[in-house]
């Protein structure tokens, strides 16, 4: 998701692509290897210090763990640029988005506890939200197929993100929308549904959803670094938010945390998120039977498979199934990759606004690394490749565009993006975005008839209309 001054992200088809900038000379010192050989951390060092070569600018801290132990972890940048503090490990960012798989880890908590069902209608829980007569339900919301328009995207959005309200108050904002489709038909990433499910989640508890994360989640497992945030609040080792203008940086403007809410406004650090998802995905923040629901693709009223399960994003990586989340917000961008076959966790939270190279693709890069599949390097594309582009078609009825422009495919996204396919074999491309390869087949003396695209469990097949 991604308004003109977006505060928070994480869609998958309208994710930013970023680059590295070109800074001066990196000092740090690489971390001695916690578990992978030599070889593994040399390429994982190489691969962090192409994107961040600059110990005296905006940097980046790094964990990676298997079966929850640490086995490599390094930090670069300044955490602050005015007092020139260092970015560690125990460093403190927003991590926007990122907030929203432990939205969807409360709701089945409550569910768990016979406090909600996840067929629940939102009015059940909150009776002025309007349904525009439609069935509008909580699973709904955690899988983004409500219809409900993404708050960031109305206009009179801008000038009320700097403006403390309260959840009712902000409701307010965007309950009278219309629905952009019937509930449960497609997936559109909505940081209202999540606002929607936190508000949910403090009246079904009946405290501020902030205090339920906290005595529920982060006291618990020992995340003493991981807050709702404020801006008033004194925390240690808390990174200050930069934006790119220019050869230097700005501060990031300040937001409310209010708006951003459960879809947007924790902090963390890189320990304290590997602690949470090894929790999670062990089954000891809720039964592992929710936690394989909440990671598996939501499917949609026409039968085909949505990217996402309950927030999190679903794909393959190199062959591996991989989970994840990313968060954007004023000053920082957090990516955040679990490998479930490998017990794999890879972490890497920046204090820019990097809006010139892939940060968001940093850790499923050395996630890949770790477990010994170098991530796809991009080779040069066969000379007939525009022939591939046109609209192909499922039996179930989805359709994929695919573009070609100046020798190079594309897959189109929601609201027209256009997201780079690499080459990795002949005939073969990989969407760094969405965690898809494409693979195209002739048919009927037609070169590229058929496409297949894998994105978790088997290729859909689709035919070229």
């Amino acid at each position: 998701m991604h308004s003109q001054i977006p505060i928070l992200s994480g869609s998958v088809s309208t994710l930013v692509l970023i680059c590295v900038i070109g800074l001066a000379g990196c000092v740090d010192t690489p971390q001695p290897s916690l578990g992978l050989d030599a070889g593994i951390v040399a390429a994982i060092d190489d691969v962090i210090s192409d994107y961040f070569p600059s110990q005296s600018a905006p940097g980046v801290a790094v964990l990676i763990t298997r079966d929850g132990e640490r086995v490599y972890e390094r930090a670069i940048g300044r955490a602050n640029l005015e007092v020139n503090a260092d970015i560690g490990t125990d460093s403190v960012f927003r991590i926007g988005s990122n907030t929203k798989p432990f939205t969807a880890a409360a709701v089945p908590k409550l569910v768990d506890e016979g406090r909600l069902s996840f067929q629940d209608e939102i009015g059940a829980h909150l009776p002025d939200y309007p349904s525009h007569d439609r069935s509008i339900t909580i699973k709904h919301l955690l899988t983004h197929t409500s219809g409900i328009s993404d708050f960031t995207s109305i206009d009179g959005f801008y000038p009320r993100q700097f403006v403390d309200q309260s959840p009712e108050d902000f409701i307010e904002f965007f309950k009278d929308e219309p629905l952009q489709f019937e509930p449960g038909s497609q997936y559109r990433y909505s940081n209202s549904g999540y606002f929607l499910l936190g508000h949910i989640v403090a009246t079904v508890t009946g405290m501020p959803y902030s205090t339920y994360l906290d005595e529920t989640f982060f006291a618990p497992l020992g995340m003493d670094n991981t807050f709702y945030d404020s801006s008033r609040r004194i925390v240690e080792n808390r990174a200050s938010g930069y934006v790119p203008e220019g050869d230097g940086f700005l501060n990031g403007k300040y937001i409310s945390n209010s708006i951003p809410y459960a879809a947007g406004s924790l902090i963390s650090t890189v320990e304290d998120l590997a602690t949470w998802y090894d929790a999670v995905m062990s089954g000891r923040i809720v039964d592992q039977a929710l936690v394989e629901q909440a990671t598996s693709p939501y499917r949609l009223e026409d039968g085909s498979l949505s990217c996402c399960g309950y927030a999190w994003f679903l794909g393959d990586l190199a062959g591996s199934p991989v989970i994840g989340h990313t968060g954007g917000i004023t000053g920082f961008y957090s990516t955040l990759v679990y490998l479930p076959r490998e017990r794999v966790f890879a972490a890497a939270l920046t204090n820019a606004n990097w809006q010139h190279f892939d940060f968001e693709n940093l850790a499923p890069k050395l996630a890949a690394l770790a477990i010994g599949k170098p991530y796809f390097p991009p080779i040069a594309p066969a000379p007939d490749v525009s022939a591939a582009a046109g609209i192909y078609r499922s039996t179930s009825g989805t359709a994929i565009e695919i573009r070609s422009k100046n020798g190079a495919l594309y897959f189109v996204g929601n609201n027209d993006s256009e997201w780079p396919l690499y080459s990795t074999a002949e005939n073969q491309f990989y969407n760094e975005v969405e965690f898809t390869t494409f693979e195209f087949s002739a048919s009927e003396n037609v070169s590229f008839g058929v496409l297949a695209a894998k994105r978790h469990g088997e290729p859909i097949v689709y035919v070229r209309e």
